[in-house]
């Protein structure tokens, strides 16, 4: 080998070692406050963590590429406070809030679950339309009514990921597949509010009926398998998202989110 062949080598594993770095490295920033923030180099992930090292905010934004955005956040207890998700038109679009937002009591048990589609002017959310919920401290449900107005832009759920848990059936009859793909074997079929338990996601995600969600690992009574991630939510979403980031390791995080 020539020393230009022993040169261009060395200059081309050093730029695959250059991406691949960039796309699983985080860079890690302190705050003012005494916490820190991590991030990926390009934006799309980001995590501020509080000076007792308990998460503050996570933003997933997918754009340009897929346009996409999640952000949770918790509040000063730990406990989880807002799920908001948006789906971008344009690259430079502010988004639309679409479908499901959830809001959270204090204690993190769910206070509110609404579909809402519209512009928005921030990170605020447009008037719900269709069907709203809202729960007590206790998780008794109080209030289910219905909007006549117009889902502009759709009813779908945007999540990135399903941590693992015990979930329930929001949009049954559910199928199990045997493998992580709409061609799949059918398992089993799930009714609405039944319960199972998530094990796993994958880093594929789909969209499907205005939905975007990767597919989830599950456990049933009847076996393992797995589900569309947009049709479940967890029984406690305070004790599952919490239990989840207790001990994350962010780089491990971030690659399965497969953002690049």
């Amino acid at each position: 080998m020539t020393f230009n062949n022993i040169k261009n080598c060395v200059k081309f594993s050093c730029l695959v070692l250059c991406f691949i770095s960039n796309i699983a490295g985080i860079e890690i920033l302190p705050l003012k406050s005494g916490g820190k923030e991590y991030r990926t180099p390009d934006r799309a992930f980001s995590v501020s963590v509080n000076a007792g090292g308990i998460v503050k905010n996570i933003e997933i934004d997918t754009r340009p590429k897929q346009g996409y955005f999640q952000m949770i956040d918790f509040n000063d207890n730990g406990a989880i406070d807002r799920i908001y998700s948006r789906k971008f038109q344009k690259t430079n679009d502010t988004g639309v809030p679409l479908g499901k937002n959830f809001e959270f009591h204090k204690s993190g048990r769910l206070l509110r679950k609404f579909i809402a589609s519209g512009i928005d002017g921030g990170y605020g959310v447009s008037e719900p339309c269709d069907w709203e919920y809202q729960y007590d401290e206790a998780g008794k449900l109080i209030v289910k009514k219905f909007h006549k107005r117009t889902c502009k832009y759709g009813k779908g759920l945007i999540t990135f990921f399903t941590p693992p848990g015990e979930y329930y059936v929001t949009e049954g009859p559910l199928r199990v597949r045997k493998e992580p793909n709409l061609k799949a074997a059918t398992l089993t079929t799930l009714k609405n509010d039944e319960r199972l338990q998530v094990l796993d996601y994958t880093t594929e995600r789909l969209e499907i009926n205005g939905s975007y969600a990767p597919w989830s690992k599950v456990k049933t009574p009847q076996g393992e398998g797995w589900v569309y991630g947009a049709y479940i939510e967890p029984v406690d979403w305070n004790k599952t998202y919490t239990d989840y980031f207790r001990s994350v390791d962010w780089q491990v995080f971030v690659k399965k989110l497969g953002l690049e």
